[in-house]
């Protein structure tokens, strides 16, 4: 029987995965050539597992004075490591989710984001984050990539609302993983414990 070039694919991520369960791969550089000897981009687990990847992550969290496991599991909350995610409602893509407008700052496009590797697209990461910091805390690196502003209010600061009610009504539909307050609103203590939550979960995976 033979197989298709989309299926040949699936089954070579399928056994790379099984690896990733059953063995220490650690020291497994995990890019192998798809049926016509071009790169298959990894995500998730085989992202996660790649040691050039796993170097960039934590030279980016050295540069910023971060955590480096807060750094990989904020990627892992808003993209669950996929590089070319896209959020349908607000256009936001890749590992941190990018927003159009971030994209273009950076010198780049969304789409432009979404046709990188993981590797490459953390040097857009690398940029994003240059010169701030440091982050002492899981949530202030998180508020970063999600909507910097907030950083610095407190913790009934509603997101957006220093715009317009509008605006945080558009913020609190685009992200529905955050709790909302009584007027259907995303409050910044909502991201607190939700991050809170997020890294708690990962450290008891350790």
């Amino acid at each position: 029987m033979k197989l298709s070039k989309e299926r040949l694919r699936q089954l070579i991520k399928e056994e790379l995965n099984y690896l990733i369960k059953e063995y220490d791969v650690s020291s497994l550089h995990s890019r192998d050539a798809g049926p016509d000897g071009e790169e298959i981009k990894l995500s998730g687990a085989l992202l996660a597992a790649d040691r050039d990847f796993v170097s960039k992550v934590n030279n980016v969290a050295l540069q910023i004075s971060a955590n480096p496991d807060h750094l990989m599991n904020i990627m892992k909350f808003e993209s669950g490591l996929d590089p070319a995610i896209v959020n349908s409602a607000s256009g936001a893509t890749g590992l941190i989710q990018f927003m159009p407008a971030t994209a273009r700052s950076l010198g780049t496009t969304t789409a432009q984001l979404g046709d990188m590797s993981g590797l490459d697209q953390m040097d857009f990461v690398s940029d994003y984050f240059s010169g701030s910091g440091p982050y002492d805390s899981a949530t202030d690196l998180y508020l970063k990539v999600f909507y910097p502003y907030a950083i610095n209010q407190e913790g009934d600061y509603i997101i957006g609302s220093e715009v317009s009610l509008a605006r945080a009504q558009q913020i609190a539909e685009q992200n529905p993983y955050f709790d909302k307050n009584e007027d259907g609103l995303v409050s910044k203590q909502s991201i607190v414990d939700k991050m809170e939550a997020v890294i708690n979960r990962a450290a008891a995976r350790v």
